[in-house]
């Protein structure tokens, strides 16, 4: 990961840059070291609330860029994580979007590599699985008709989020929504074990 770095650091106008997971966490760093490890992991966890705070509002964001005095930092979202470029303003966004595209790909291969089913990509009929038997256990509170209602409000967030379809991202979206509507009968711990019991169903079936 460190050589793909690299060689986006090549870009004429590329400071350094460096990747983060989704919590906020350094996976991999090509950036001066004056900027200090702690300083990043700051950095990171702003970028990751940042983007959660969005993506909870429905909306897909893929890229975010801010410019203070004469640098610019821009911010892409992809599968697992964040790609941050520290820049200059002179650098070509063209050039740089287009290294986007082969960099992003292959760091998230990487990425799968290192994490394994954690980030595998859950199938459209294991999805539907999933959201059926959590609509069988709302009806017994709410009734059928707005338990699918209230689980179609999570279908449509995520399809708006326009993230993969992954574990780590569907507990992004499911479990507020879960949170509201078994508020009184499951606790968030009880709501966590049991998204982790259908995941891990979905594994085994495989």
């Amino acid at each position: 990961m460190k050589k793909l770095l690299q060689d986006l650091n090549r870009v004429v106008g590329v400071i350094g840059s460096f990747v983060c997971d989704e919590e906020g966490n350094i996976v991999e760093r090509e950036i001066p070291e004056v900027y200090s490890d702690s300083s990043l992991r700051e950095v990171s966890h702003i970028i990751s609330k940042t983007f959660e705070t969005i993506s909870a509002t429905g909306r897909g964001i893929k890229q975010i860029e801010y410019e203070y005095n004469d640098y610019r930092l821009i911010i892409r979202k992809f599968t697992y994580g964040f790609l941050v470029v520290l820049c200059n303003k002179a650098v070509s966004l063209a050039m740089l979007n287009m290294a986007f595209k082969v960099v992003v790909q292959k760091i998230e291969m990487l990425i799968v590599e290192r994490t394994g089913a954690k980030f595998a990509k859950i199938d459209r009929e294991t999805f539907d699985k999933i959201m059926e038997k959590i609509i069988e256990r709302l009806s017994k509170f709410y009734g059928k008709e707005m338990a699918k209602v209230a689980m179609s409000t999570a279908r449509r967030k995520f399809e708006l989020s326009g993230n993969e379809l992954t574990p780590e991202n569907l507990k992004l979206i499911l479990l507020p929504i879960m949170e509201e509507k078994f508020e009184g009968i499951m606790n968030k711990e009880e709501l966590e074990k049991w998204l982790e019991e259908l995941l891990k169903e979905r594994e085994v079936s495989r």
